[in-house]
């Protein structure tokens, strides 16, 4: 398994069906950097955070303050 497989792994199953082949092309054409896997990471997390059930919001947001 690639780097960059990992890095789409990073995503939602739903939202891989429907961009990672999208994202994939653009991870292809470009360096590697730490700035761009931070990146692909965060929007990864982000994405759960958006798709994923509401509970999951709460208990983050009741993670990062304790």
């Amino acid at each position: 398994m690639t780097v960059r497989n990992l890095l789409l792994r990073a995503y939602p199953r739903t939202w891989r069906d429907e961009y990672g082949e999208e994202l994939a092309g653009v991870l292809a054409q470009r360096r590697l950097t730490f700035a761009v896997v931070a990146d692909v990471l965060a929007n990864g997390a982000r994405q759960h955070l958006y798709r994923d059930d509401p509970w999951k919001i709460c208990g983050t947001g009741l993670l990062m303050w304790t």
